[in-house]
């Protein structure tokens, strides 16, 4: 399953998930899709232009990632997003430039990024709430897409092998499992919807209706050593070009 949204107020709101404010490494991970490419999708802690931490999917055919703390930035790369794909943005506040600090990725692939302003050191420390489906930024156009496999992770840098392991379709249960704050895999009907990281960050769902889950990956859990990832060859390509994958995967935290 995953979550349908089609309408302008139509969200999943995780709720203040403290862990994320004054943070200074933070992953956030999602799959998605647009119904149209002038629609809006977002995923992110936002209080206000110049205070905020997430993605969106734009209605300009950009895509976004943003860590703001007083001052509004972004690192954007070109894509309507109307397929689904796994978008992933890793935040380091210790980098010494945009590149550093701010990097996307959609199915495991580094994009190349067009950055405006300078990326905050740190995510803001505010008390919005994490929310995904409609964007708050006052404008926006309506949400219309779909979203699944929610997650967010603090105090972690994911190298690019890491990036692509998610990309290519490893749950985030199975990824540093020690700093996931939040999973919501999108498989509810009703509200709340559940957070399988343990931390409790249940999301009240508004409107956002159930829909089927993207065609990507089924996960076999083996247990041989916690480090060890088994890739298991690709299946056919599903319609949209995503493929339907099988991998078989232990929890796994690369040093």
């Amino acid at each position: 399953m995953a979550r349908l949204f089609n309408a302008s107020t139509e969200e999943v709101d995780f709720g203040d998930i403290n862990a994320i404010d004054g943070a200074t490494q933070v992953c956030m991970s999602w799959r998605m899709k647009k119904a149209s490419s002038t629609n809006v999708l977002g995923f992110d802690k936002w209080s206000s232009t110049t205070s905020r931490i997430g993605m969106v999917a734009y209605s300009n055919g950009n895509f976004y990632g943003f860590i703001d703390d007083g001052a509004a930035t972004n690192g954007a790369f070109t894509d309507a997003a109307t397929t689904w794909g796994q978008f992933l943005m890793v935040f380091d506040g210790g980098g010494a430039a945009n590149a550093d600090r701010l990097k996307l990725y959609k199915d495991g692939v580094a994009k190349t990024l067009t950055y405006s302003g300078t990326t905050a050191a740190a995510a803001p420390t505010t008390a919005a709430t994490v929310q995904a489906g409609f964007w708050r930024e006052a404008g926006a156009a309506a949400a219309d897409g779909e979203a699944a496999e929610l997650a967010i992770w603090v105090g972690v840098v994911f190298s690019a092998q890491e990036a692509l392991l998610l990309g290519n379709g490893l749950s985030p249960l199975a990824l540093r499992p020690d700093k996931l704050v939040l999973y919501a895999p999108m498989f509810g009907t009703t509200s709340p919807e559940p957070d399988w990281s343990g931390n409790a960050n249940h999301g009240t769902v508004t409107g956002a209706t159930a829909t089927d889950h993207p065609p990507k990956v089924t996960a076999v859990w083996l247990a041989p050593h916690p480090r060890l990832v088994q890739v298991a060859a690709a299946a056919a390509a599903g319609a949209d070009g995503g493929g339907p994958r099988t991998f078989f995967a232990a929890p796994v935290g690369f040093p």
